[in-house]
């Protein structure tokens, strides 16, 4: 005995109306205009496109809100530098005894007289001759 069953069936839409969710976003929806509409329907009916620009725009996004989560924040680098107290300003500035001045001059005048005898070009150095003539 098998009993009669009906199938009720749902009226299908059209393949070209959109299915919109009466909500926040269907009303969103709404407010785009028809040719953009358009342009992305054509766009998405080309699979072989559409999925590779949209995974790599996906990818894109991704990298950057992570950079921005977990990138490293360094701190300004101040140039400036710290000033010394006054007690390290005072025990490097002033010698304490006249001996000590002599020997910075001293010790000054050996300095500067090393840099005017400083022989820059190197003069008295001379590459090697080199002989061209080889002979086999």
């Amino acid at each position: 005995m098998i009993e009669d069953q009906t199938i009720s069936q749902e009226p299908t839409q059209t393949p070209t109306e959109p299915i919109v969710p009466a909500s926040k976003f269907g009303k969103l929806l709404e407010k785009i205009p028809t040719p953009i509409k358009n342009l992305f329907a054509k766009f998405y009916e080309n699979k072989k496109i559409f999925w590779p620009v949209t995974g790599a725009a996906g990818a894109i996004f991704l990298i950057l809100i992570l950079g921005l989560i977990f990138g490293k924040r360094q701190m300004a680098i101040s140039t400036t530098k710290p000033s010394p107290t006054q007690s390290q300003n005072q025990a490097t500035s002033v010698p304490s005894t006249p001996d000590q001045l002599q020997q910075i001059q001293m010790t000054l005048g050996k300095i500067k007289d090393q840099i005017t005898n400083l022989d820059v070009t190197q003069a008295p150095l001379q590459p090697p001759g080199i002989d061209f003539k080889i002979s086999f």
